[in-house]
């Protein structure tokens, strides 16, 4: 399995696709949302990590601790989502995940990619 990211792009033409997505969303605010870990290199949550902790604080725990263990991770979501009084879910996830909390200097991995290329 590849590990590194010219490994990776070197696969099934994902350069050239990297290279159109990059292109795409640079300078337009979009900020990719993958769910597969590239944010934790950064020191940021993990999705379960902040499922369960949302979950915690709507108190439904038991139920999305249960969907995760099963793989069903959208579910999950939906329930804290739906658990959580109106935006709130949104305002935790930017405040989880936004730009503002991970000064530029503490990116890492494959996240600080796209500036590169």
């Amino acid at each position: 399995m590849p590990h590194t990211l010219s490994e990776i792009l070197g696969m099934y033409d994902n350069e050239e696709r990297f290279d159109r997505l990059a292109t795409l969303v640079r300078g337009t605010g979009v900020t990719p949302f993958v769910g597969a870990g590239l944010s934790m290199p950064s020191e940021m949550p993990g999705w379960r990590q902040f499922l369960e902790r949302e979950a915690e604080r709507a108190g439904i725990s038991e139920r999305v601790v249960q969907l995760l263990d099963a793989g069903l991770y959208e579910e999950a979501a939906q329930e804290v989502y739906d658990a959580l009084e109106r935006n709130l879910f949104d305002e935790r996830l930017h405040s989880s995940y936004g730009p503002e909390i991970v000064p530029s200097a503490r990116l890492g991995g494959a996240v600080v990619q796209i500036g590169c290329r």
